[in-house]
């Protein structure tokens, strides 16, 4: 992750140098899942995004797919336009499926491979967003992963001694990171990420940086160059690949 603030960071003031370089949170929806067996299903409310579920799933989603209710049963696991209480009721139950936690998720250890994309760019210079997506699309990497029976986004970012990003979490297999970056007096950025296992064998994180004028910096010049208020979402895929 750190390799693409990176890139951001230097194509951004790059890209200010002749005016002497001066330069959100994945909000996501509530989303009914269903696991289910002979005799019916366990149901609870996970917080998803359309993003998370084409992952998962692959590209073609219905568009409006975190509202539907995600069956996951003798091994396969798909949208339903079903209500949960119907795909309850299909599966054997009495038709009530009572919403609970489900025990947490352990990723499994192995090899994880990641991919990343910047997913949407506003605010910023023509040369910075033509820039930045062909570096980040060439930033995949594999690791090899020994989870201690928890999931950590912090492993997935090479092992670094140096914990860039501070992780919280916010629900079993979801965290929310941030990273300080000291105000130079010219550029302010701002860093938030989110970070999800969405099964044993694939997790995904959301990147939002914003990089807007400092305190020292002169805002009406860096507005008129279409840098006042730069802002960038990266999505990362993380997928296990071998052992």
């Amino acid at each position: 992750m750190t390799r693409v603030i990176r890139h951001l960071l230097l194509a951004a003031v790059t890209a200010l140098t002749p005016v002497a370089a001066q330069a959100q949170q994945n909000g996501g929806e509530e989303l009914m899942v269903a696991r289910c067996a002979a005799g019916g299903c366990r149901c609870a409310l996970v917080d998803t995004s359309q993003e998370d579920l084409a992952f998962l799933l692959g590209p073609n989603i219905p568009a409006k797919a975190t509202r539907m209710t995600l069956v996951s049963v003798g091994g396969k696991t798909y949208l339903s336009p079903r209500s949960a209480d119907e795909v309850h009721r299909a599966a054997g139950g009495t038709g009530r499926c009572e919403v609970r936690l489900f025990e947490p998720m352990l990723p499994l250890d192995g090899m994880w491979r990641s991919s990343v994309r910047v997913h949407s760019m506003s605010g910023c210079l023509p040369q910075v967003a033509e820039r930045v997506p062909p570096i980040v699309a060439n930033m995949g990497a594999s690791v090899p992963v020994r989870w201690n029976g928890r999931f950590d986004p912090a492993k997935l970012d090479g092992g670094g001694v140096t914990r860039v990003v501070e992780w919280t979490e916010t629900a079993p297999g979801r965290f929310k990171g941030l990273i300080s970056i000291p105000n130079n007096g010219m550029l302010k950025v701002a860093i938030s990420l989110t970070a999800t296992l969405l099964t044993p064998e694939r997790a995904t994180a959301t990147m939002h940086l914003r990089i807007g004028a400092g305190e020292g910096a002169n805002a009406a010049a860096l507005g008129s160059l279409g840098m006042a208020n730069c802002r960038t979402t990266a999505v990362y895929d993380f997928t296990r690949v071998g052992k």
